[in-house]
């Protein structure tokens, strides 16, 4: 018992220490000294000056801190809540004494940012939408009075969400100083009297590099400086000194320090204390406090930037993406590293389980069995893995295969894995219900890392994790490991070096990558996070601001039907991560996630594939037949489409076509045939043709359910059963995007003849061997053998089948197309090489360019050609087909049927087709609304803007931005236009100089004083701008159109 009561007295008595040396604190001068405004007796002392003496959260102002300001009359905070647009009164304990809600007390603030005492409870409060200026005065009984518009507009608007952030009060020359947060960056002074803005500077961005600011406060009594609070870029982030020099306003000294670490500061005041020493307080969302003390004999002069390291600057934010390293133990709690595997051509493995068709040599195994295998390190004997250690593990859900791995350090998107790994190295857990231990008998590298012990012995992992939290050392904790034998505590700044350590549980106090689905496992996704939108692929879907709001169940739908990151099917560009702003109904859709960070508007989700899948079908209706699993716990809607319950529980147990009980209970085969009798005339179930069939078993009668057919399947419904989309086949050529994931069933006609062909094997060396997608949908159309009507290509293996009729595709890893009969790619993609449409009855056709001819209508060039369709008048001109090697033309209303010939046959597109070394499109331009766009040259911009948008620019600039934002490989993100650049279009404004815009795509052309141009990379203008004199061979035209085609289709 003495030891039990030991215990507790010294657990007691180090929590008694922990809050009296907190109260100590406060007493020790963080109290704020009453004075009278402009008359407060300090001004801010060097920044190097300053120790955090405190690190709390300001939870009295419940969320969305973005403002701060002392007062010195009543020796209290007043702090601003953005989101729900309140300040609070707070002593200086951060005690609530007063709220005043501003958008229901009449002040017409909607969008709060900034605060500034101005003495009498008198203050300003910035609105950052319009970005105004409003003074009033606070009373102490909650009221609100005096409110005066105190500044005029400025007279270029602010951005949505990019206005007035800060303001700062200096009475002594009867003057405001605003921060514009972004485009442009910049600071602005009030004349109190006038109201008039002057803008000191508003190139701070090519000055200094700043992105956003965050708050600006006064420095005491000064007149002639300022601090702000700078959020972005990374390498800038930190409080900065700034000296106002008549209508100018210039940096001199910066601190980073615990800066770095806090979410997204927002608020800066400084104080004098009781004590007489000057204390900053810095906030930030959502209620993060952090209080410095200065030094008061510290010698630094103001102005010098004395601090080193990450004082002076934050550290680099590591923006690699992470591999996904989740255990079983994760699967466990909901999350996994599904449609992942291990590059099995980088990482040494081993295929330990192997399905085969023939039971007898079948070595398939489960989950479990697979897991076990890594386990026991079950490398086969006598191979060069034999003794090795398994890592990683994947298994297919689908054929229930299993790859062993001695390490993972290239992961590939793969539709029937799933990956695991035995240990994640890099420990990403909380606290929490879910994982109390955090990462067990764990610890990190103390001699890698900045670390620091806890003072004494704490009573459990919460208390420790609360230690970290609000530790005030050299550097901001981080990570932290817990002992609950010795009751041991230890600090971390990083973690690198992590390591096993029996009986410490290691924690971090923030997962830094987002695990959560919308909608799965009943997770509710990530809040305040979101992926940096300068480094990850994004688009915006719903934005307040254009009126295209959404809910949040709309945006997941979105992400998962979007396909505006490239070509879905070849390249997996699909959106993976979409944030959702709650408050403004805002949905932003990315590929991937990059940099994941703090953001006090959204909540951030993950998306898994499965999860597209069924949200997909849930967005546009169910395309998924019976063969490739239907789309579960579903049913079209009853209210928007044509239907008949068919077979129903109600009216017997004997359902079935032709039965004595038609329409009781029936198979799900019986339901499926009910749908095929209504296919074509409805065959007395349905009054139109059966698109969609739904069945749900029911439980107490074997082998029977309930079943209903629909005409149409607009708005799918989350319901108990499953539906079905009639098997068709696949129906969709390369253009349309094909039919993902599946391939057609290897079938045999009634000889027993194969009906497919395999034709490029990656396990074939040469001939036969890996072929592109190009190359495969070539060969099948070109195929003897058998008569071709769909292709099939797998691009990670780049394999590749040709099938004679798809009537039953069952899902795979392949993507299958229906082989087109006519060519369907204009010039940009390439068109279709080696082909002409066939001059038949059903196909008009006209040779224009005749190498026999002389004069008019003799031979010409391949733009002639293209423009000869485009004016063409005897009949509507679909397709066009040009011979280099002769200088022929033929143009084509239809092409129903096509051969091989020398020509290259093209589908005409009115959109601009002519590249720069043609001349371009003249006196037209892409439409804005119709194309993804950025004006990247503007007579009007001055700088540089957010985007790299210049001022005017030459005609050879311009093109180089499309260069630039062609996306090469798919993985960069486009500096600009976040899209693939298809053209670009200039108009000068003098001989050299001109207005650029650079497009994605170029629907629907206007008439515009613009010239625009088919952008073409430099190697294809090399070669296809030969000297008249070259010998350009055909062969080598061919070879440029058919790379030309593959660019364009895999980008």
């Amino acid at each position: 018992m003495k030891s039990i009561f030991s215990s507790s007295r010294s657990m007691l008595l180090v929590a008694l220490a922990f809050f009296f040396s907190h109260v100590a604190l406060f007493q020790q001068g963080i109290f704020a000294e009453a004075a009278t405004l402009g008359a407060e007796g300090f001004t801010v002392p060097n920044l190097s000056c300053f120790t955090l003496v405190n690190k709390d959260d300001m939870t009295a102002a419940e969320s969305d801190l973005s403002g701060i300001a002392y007062d010195p009359e009543t020796g209290h905070f007043f702090a601003v809540n953005n989101g729900d647009a309140k300040v609070y009164e707070l002593d200086s304990t951060y005690t609530k004494i007063q709220e005043w809600a501003l958008t229901t007390l009449g002040t017409g603030i909607e969008d709060p940012e900034g605060i500034a005492a101005m003495g009498s409870r008198k203050f300003a409060i910035t609105d950052e939408n319009p970005a105004l200026v409003r003074t009033m005065t606070l009373n102490a009984d909650g009221t609100i009075s005096n409110i005066v518009v105190a500044s005029d507009g400025l007279t270029t608007a602010a951005s949505n969400n990019k206005g007035f952030e800060g303001v700062a009060y200096l009475k002594n020359s009867e003057t405001f100083i605003v921060a514009q947060e972004q485009t442009p960056v910049a600071i602005h002074s009030v004349n109190v009297a006038t109201k008039a803005v002057t803008t000191l500077t508003n190139t701070l961005r090519d000055d200094y590099g700043w992105q956003s600011l965050g708050a600006v406060t006064k420095s005491g009594d000064a007149t002639d400086e300022i601090f702000v609070v700078v959020k972005a870029p990374v390498e800038h982030r930190g409080i900065h000194r700034m000296t106002i020099t008549g209508a100018t306003a210039t940096k001199n000294e910066k601190y980073a320090g615990h800066i770095c670490d806090m979410s997204q500061p927002e608020g800066l005041t400084f104080y004098k204390g009781t004590d007489g020493d000057v204390y900053m307080l810095v906030v930030g969302e959502k209620v993060e406090a952090r209080l410095f003390k200065a030094d008061s004999t510290c010698t630094a002069a103001a102005g010098a930037t004395v601090v080193t390291g990450t004082d002076l600057t934050c550290p680099a934010v590591d923006n690699s993406v992470p591999l996904c390293e989740l255990t079983m133990e994760d699967r466990a709690k909901g999350v996994e590293c599904l449609n992942t595997r291990c590059d099995t051509g980088v990482d040494d493995n081993e295929k330990v389980c192997v399905f085969t068709s023939d039971a007898a040599t079948s070595s398939s195994c489960s989950r479990d069995e697979c897991h076990a295998k890594c386990t026991s390190s079950a490398f086969s004997a006598g191979t060069p893995l034999a003794g090795s250690t398994c890592t990683h593990y994947a298994w297919d859900t689908i054929e229930a295969e299993c790859y062993l791995f001695t390490e993972c350090t290239v992961q590939n998107w793969d539709n029937e894995y799933t990956q695991y790994t035995m240990k994640d190295l890099t420990c990403e857990r909380p606290l929490s219900t879910d994982f109390p231990n955090g990462c067990n008998d764990r610890t990190c590298s103390t001699a890698d890392n900045v670390n620091a012990a806890a003072p004494a012995a704490v009573a459990d992992a919460a208390t420790c994790e609360t230690q970290c939290k609000n530790y005030v050392g050299a550097f901001t904790c981080k990570y932290y490991t817990y002992n609950p034998t010795s009751q041991a505590c230890h600090f971390f700044s990083t973690c690198s070096g992590e390591a096993d350590s029996t009986g410490s549980n290691l924690y971090t106090l923030v997962d830094p990558t987002c695990e959560r689905d919308y909608n799965a496992n009943g997770m509710t996704g990530c809040p305040n996070r979101i992926c940096d939108d300068s480094v990850t692929t994004s688009a915006v879907v719903c934005d307040q601001g254009a009126g295209t709001t959404c809910t949040l169940d709309e945006c997941a739908k979105k992400c998962a039907s979007y396909d505006g990151f490239g070509n879905a099917v070849q390249s997996q560009n699909w959106c993976t991560y979409f944030a959702y702003d709650t408050v403004d109904s805002e949905c932003t859709l990315f590929k991937g996630c990059v940099g994941e960070k703090f953001d006090d508007d959204h909540t951030l989700y993950k998306q898994s594939y499965p999860q597209r899948s069924i949200l997909r079908d849930l967005a546009s209706g169910c395309t998924k037949s019976l063969a490739l699993g239907g789309c579960p716990d579903a049913r079209c809607d009853k209210d928007s489409n044509p239907f008949n319950k068919v077979c129903d529980k109600d009216n017997g147990n004997n359902g079935g076509i032709g039965g004595a009980d038609a329409g009781g209970l029936c198979s799900q085969a019986q339901c499926e045939a009910y749908c095929v009798a209504g296919e074509s005339d409805g065959g007395g179930y349905i009054a139109s043709a059966c698109t969609h069939w739904a069945y749900e078993p029911e439980s107490s009668v074997e082998g029977r359910g309930e079943c209903y057919v629909f005409s149409g399947c607009n708005n799918l419904l989350p319901d108990t059963y499953t539906t079905y989309a009639m098997a068709t086949g696949c129906d969709l050529g390369y253009a349309a995007g094909g039919c993902e994931n599946q391939r057609c069933a290897k079938a045999t006609d009634a000889s027993g003849a194969d009906l497919y062909r395999k034709i490029c094997d990656s396990d074939v060396t040469g001939a036969g061997g890996a072929c592109t997608s190009v190359e495969c949908e070539a060969q099948c159309r070109a195929l003897t053998e058998i008569t071709s009507s769909h292709w099939a290509f797998e691009l990670a293996e780049q394999e590749c089948y040709c099938f004679e009729g798809c009537e039953s595709p069952g899902e795979d890893t392949y993507n299958v197309y229906k082989l087109d009969d006519i060519c369907n790619k204009n010039y940009a993609k390439g068109g279709c090489p080696l082909t002409r449409c066939a001059k038949s009855p059903t196909n008009q056709h006209d040779k224009v360019c005749d190498a026999d001819v002389t004069g008019d209508g003799g031979k010409c060039t391949e733009m002639q050609c293209m423009q000869k369709c485009a004016e063409y008048t005897g009949f509507v001109c679909t397709h066009w087909a040009f011979e280099e090697a002769e200088g022929e033309c033929y143009v084509f209303d239809g092409c129903e049927a096509a051969h091989s010939d020398t020509y290259n046959t093209y589908l005409y597109d009115p959109q601009c087709q002519i590249t720069k070394a043609n001349g371009g499109c003249a006196d037209v331009r892409c439409e804005k609304d119709s194309n993804p766009y950025v004006k990247s040259c503007d007579k009007d911009n001055v700088g540089i803007g957010p985007k790299g948008e210049m001022g005017l620019c030459s005609l050879s600039r311009c093109e180089r931005f499309c260069t630039d934002n062609r996306i090469p490989g798919g993985a960069e993100v486009s500096a600009q236009l976040g899209a693939h650049c298809t053209h670009f279009a200039w108009e000068p404004e003098s001989a050299d100089l001109g207005e650029c815009y650079i497009f994605s795509g170029c629907k629907d052309m206007s008439s515009d004083t613009y010239v625009t141009y088919l952008y073409e990379s430099l190697e294809v203008a090399v070669a296809t701008t030969a000297s008249p004199g070259s010998t350009t061979t055909p062969m080598t035209k061919v070879l440029v159109i058919a790379l030309t085609a593959l660019f364009m289709a895999l980008f």
